[in-house]
């Protein structure tokens, strides 16, 4: 297994036919096929639709000539968006966009815009976040969510989950 993403080696046929690991070859052939609508979607924090959805999971198949199973056995839990969301990431203008009005709003503290800049970090290297590990580390060292925002808590919670929902069909 790849130690990096617990992803087991596997040949992919058809794209690249090599020993390369799945998440990996997943990668190479998103970025390769970055100008497909439903992926500058994902990458730029617009929501899909069912059809590009469908269409998202037909291209990997139909390029990694895979099974629908093995698709679903890597992405585990995740949507279909979400994982391919995780490989890819968000681009950073398009968190930053997400976050001005929310930041706009308030007078921020330093701890309160190094804990959102690690957000928009996270979002931008893994693609979402979910809510709940802003109360884990790294998101907790310099204390929890509530003790650095207060009411404007809810907030930032509602705001991650809002960008988490555009990886799911509109």
């Amino acid at each position: 297994a790849d130690e990096l993403t617990g992803a087991e080696d596997r040949e992919m046929q058809g794209y690249g036919g090599y020993s390369e690991p799945y998440k990996q070859r997943l990668y190479r052939l998103l970025t390769e096929n970055k100008e497909q609508l439903y992926l500058q979607k994902l990458h730029s924090n617009q929501p899909l639709t069912l059809a590009e959805v469908e269409a998202l999971e037909s291209f990997i198949l139909e390029q990694t000539q895979g099974k629908k199973e093995e698709l679903k056995a890597e992405q585990g839990d995740l949507s279909l968006g979400r994982f391919i969301r995780s490989i890819i990431g968000l681009d950073p203008l398009a968190v930053q966009s997400a976050f001005a009005d929310y930041l706009q709003d308030q007078k921020w503290n330093a701890q309160q815009l190094a804990l959102v800049q690690l957000i928009v970090q996270h979002f931008v290297t893994n693609g979402y976040l979910r809510p709940q590990d802003i109360g884990e580390a790294p998101f907790n060292n310099q204390g929890s969510v509530v003790d650095l925002f207060g009411a404007q808590a809810k907030g930032l919670v509602d705001l991650i989950k809002a960008i988490n929902k555009n990886t799911e069909p509109a």
